[in-house]
């Protein structure tokens, strides 16, 4: 991606064309005295800070810009200072370092007694999200807790008996809830319960409440699970809970009828194992009330398979070795900018997923915005690489520096020639 962002804010009537389009760099002749060329001093067509309506494009219909248009944001990355500072380089290839966000929460329990003052939720609140309360996309949540008490409290053969309260609230088909346990010494979970919301394939189905009986008993409010092949061992249980790579509260709007992800994720109270020796037994009991967490772990997943590439600084025709002989004389201003490849071998990997992402921009007051930038993509269509380009447009930092809280406002991505297409 070449090296140049530019974004202008229009107080009045702003329509662009097309605004991925490329486009050919201004010659020497271009340029006015102080060397920056005349196309882009002013790159929104403005005269001055504030200028006058844009040029008509007969072909499109629309004018390039609108009345009273400012230039507020301009990156071309030649050193690291003003618009060139803040820029963050992050790799997202891989199993990512996540936030585990089981944690103790009030949410939706009002109403229902015997949740008590508190329950563990999954989800979390993110006033950058389209739903401002819930779960996000590509998620790993793990609430994990040895239990001794099962081999100290019951033996083999014994009838052993998992119950617990749920609510929950994910897309039907691609989001789950996992009840997981493990014996002392198996080397791997089994999984013994899954959790999803009902509904037809490609339907965004229906979540289930705390006091929800059916007709399908297995996702009820209240639910039993049979553990009687692990009674008499040491034992480990966990809450998995795993969302892909969309639709959840943090980039759906609604989801009429059934609100399928309003409030989403997984939330769980009352958790207990009993035994019967034939006598019953309360092996364990936590009814999920403050104080401490009753030694339930959340700790957050560490990463593992990171490529470690990402968009770095480096010079045009210089730095990036590409076996081919690069100049800038298309390039009046500069030659510096961002590459996603390997700096050595100027190649990607497998599997990488690479992200540049801007400082915060400050947009307050602006009615319409047009991005112009200059980009070079080598990612053939049948490799199905892609590049696309996502926002965040809220005033919280966070949701501007952590791809969490962006946005892909329109289908479709760019590749490579021979073609451009979305």
């Amino acid at each position: 991606m070449h090296a140049r962002l530019v974004i202008c804010a229009a107080l009045g009537l702003l329509l662009l064309a097309s605004l991925a389009s490329p486009r050919g760099g201004a010659g020497p002749a271009d340029q006015e005295p102080d060397g920056i060329p005349t196309e882009w001093r002013n790159p929104c067509g403005t005269d001055g800070s504030f200028g006058v309506r844009g040029e008509f494009d007969a072909r499109s219909g629309f004018r390039s810009t609108g009345e009273e248009t400012l230039w507020i944001f301009d990156a071309d990355f030649e050193d690291l200072s003003g618009d060139n500072l803040g820029w963050l380089s992050l790799d997202r290839s891989g199993t990512l370092e996540q936030v585990n966000h089981w944690h103790k929460d009030t949410i939706r329990i009002n109403g229902f007694e015997w949740l008590g003052d508190s329950t563990w939720w999954c989800g979390t609140y993110s006033d950058c999200w389209r739903q401002p309360r819930g779960y996000g996309n590509d998620w790993t949540c793990i609430l994990s807790r040895e239990c001794p008490e099962v081999e100290t409290l019951s033996s083999e053969g014994d009838s052993l008996v998992l119950s617990y309260d749920q609510r929950f609230a994910m897309e039907n088909d691609y989001d789950y809830g996992y009840v997981e346990v493990r014996g002392d010494g198996d080397p791997d979970w089994t999984t013994v319960w899954v959790v999803n919301n009902i509904g037809f394939a490609g339907h965004p189905g229906n979540g289930y409440d705390w006091d929800d009986n059916g007709p399908y008993d297995y996702n009820r409010g209240h639910v039993v699970l049979d553990l009687s092949e692990f009674a008499g061992r040491s034992l480990e249980l966990r809450f998995r809970f795993e969302s892909d790579c969309a639709y959840s509260s943090q980039d759906q709007f609604d989801n009429p009828p059934s609100h399928s992800v309003m409030d989403g994720a997984w939330q769980i109270d009352n958790i207990r194992i009993d035994a019967w020796t034939p006598d019953s037994v309360s092996v364990f009991h936590d009814d999920c009330e403050p104080p401490g967490d009753n030694g339930w772990v959340h700790d957050d997943p560490v990463p593992s398979g990171q490529t470690g590439l990402t968009f770095w600084r480096g010079q045009f025709g210089l730095d990036f070795v590409t076996g081919r002989t690069f100049t800038c004389d298309d390039r009046p201003v500069g030659a510096w900018m961002y590459a996603a490849v390997d700096p050595f071998e100027s190649k990607m990997v497998d599997d990488q997923n690479s992200w540049l992402v801007s400082p915060p921009i400050d947009i307050s007051g602006a009615a319409k915005l047009v991005g112009k930038w200059d980009m070079w993509v080598d990612l053939p269509r049948p490799t199905e690489d892609v590049f696309d380009l996502s926002l965040a447009s809220n005033d919280l930092y966070e949701s501007v520096t952590d791809p969490a809280g962006f946005v892909d406002e329109s289908a479709g991505a760019w590749y490579g020639g021979p073609f451009w297409g979305n």
